[in-house]
């Protein structure tokens, strides 16, 4: 780390540490003040990650009362003066649907929603319990790329995910009258709308970037065909928007927690599922990732799920072709050259990889035979 990147880091937990240490102890009276003061200047920025130009996170280590530490895990939302009431609402209700949904997963003896404390508003942080685990993301992709000697079993593996087939079924399941005090009543027709937007986005991205130019044109008409069509029977269950490996942990009694909701809302269940099946079909860009394993996962997935006592296969897969394309834009986008890291995954085998699922989708659309695998 360079010397002026080291002292901006300095920096940054000096100022998160006053602003904390500030904030609880008037939050939190377990002690007199004099006590509380004493404790907090100990307080210490144990870990930093920067998450892209949206939000950062921080774990940080506090003194309890007497003998130990406590940890918090800490979110902040980085925007410009201009995005501020945006990025304040995401905010709020980032803490209010955590809020909710960790009172209702209290009792659940294998799916949790990690408890928020509170939020300090003037700096778009949130506060949250830390949960010593391990993500999801980062756990199946070194189990599935290296020897079975130091990896988690597969047998585990599948566990996992139904876990979080399960966990989203139960999210789904919410009553009515919930999601409206969490949410209010949404407009299903324009959320639709919304889809078929960022699909185009996504679509016009793949074209000028000169990706998979045979393949865009099919597929916007395929999707246009299978959502732009739907007859919405229904006012939507729960959708957490971003329900995927990387905002899911187990910890170390094997339990899974769910984290992430400032996009929380009311929406169709295929979302979530597509979104979920996407995220570990993406572990086969990794080149040593057998496809037939991440299927299998696949289908564990969709098993524990439930997925064959109401989902429409055809819907399925044209909200699975929505996230394959937008998936691949965000992976284009985040490589900083083709000397990058995201470029080198990008591959020849990736890129094969990707143009089979997309015309295997495509082609069930156009069948009108979608599957649920």
């Amino acid at each position: 780390m360079g010397s002026k990147e080291g002292d901006d880091m300095h920096s940054e937990e000096l100022d998160l540490k006053h602003k904390l240490a500030s904030l609880l102890s008037k939050s939190w009276k377990e002690s007199s003040e004099e006590k509380l003061e004493r404790n907090w200047r100990d307080i210490e920025v144990v870990k930093l990650d920067r998450l892209g130009a949206t939000s950062r996170q921080f774990v940080v280590c506090i003194p309890k009362l007497g003998d130990g530490y406590r940890k918090l895990f800490v979110k902040q939302y980085s925007s410009h003066e201009r995005d501020r009431c945006f990025w304040n609402s995401q905010l709020y209700r980032d803490f209010e649907v955590m809020k909710a949904l960790s009172q209702w997963t209290r009792d659940r003896e294998t799916f949790k929603v990690v408890r928020p404390y509170f939020v300090i508003p003037d700096e778009l942080i949130l506060v949250t319990k830390y949960i010593e685990g391990e993500n999801l993301s980062y756990l199946f992709s070194r189990a599935l790329r290296f020897s079975r000697l130091t990896a988690p079993s597969f047998g585990h593996l599948h566990r996992i995910v139904g876990f979080a087939g399960n966990a989203l079924a139960e999210l789904q399941s919410l009553n009515r009258n919930v999601l409206l005090d969490l949410f209010g009543q949404q407009d299903m027709e324009d959320y639709i709308t919304k889809i078929l937007l960022n699909f185009d986005e996504a679509a016009l991205y793949l074209n000028k970037a000169g990706f998979f130019s045979d393949l865009v044109e099919a597929g916007m008409r395929s999707l246009q065909s299978v959502i732009g069509t739907l007859k919405l029977t229904d006012q939507g269950c729960f959708q957490h928007t971003d329900f995927m490996l990387g905002n899911l942990l187990v910890d170390g009694q094997g339990r899974l927690f769910l984290f992430d909701f400032p996009n929380a809302g009311i929406g169709l269940p295929y979302f979530d599922v597509a979104h979920f099946i996407t995220s570990l079909e993406d572990l086969s860009y990794l080149r040593t990732v057998s496809e037939k394993h991440v299927q299998n996962l696949v289908k564990s997935f969709l098993i524990a799920y439930g997925a064959k006592k109401g989902l429409d296969p055809l819907l399925l897969d044209g909200f699975r072709l929505y996230f394959q394309f937008c998936s691949t834009v965000i992976i284009l986008k985040s490589g900083n050259s083709r000397r990058s890291i995201v470029w080198r995954l990008f591959h020849k085998n990736t890129l094969k990889r990707f143009r089979k699922r997309v015309s295997t989708l495509l082609e069930r659309i156009e069948k009108g035979n979608g599957e649920l695998t």
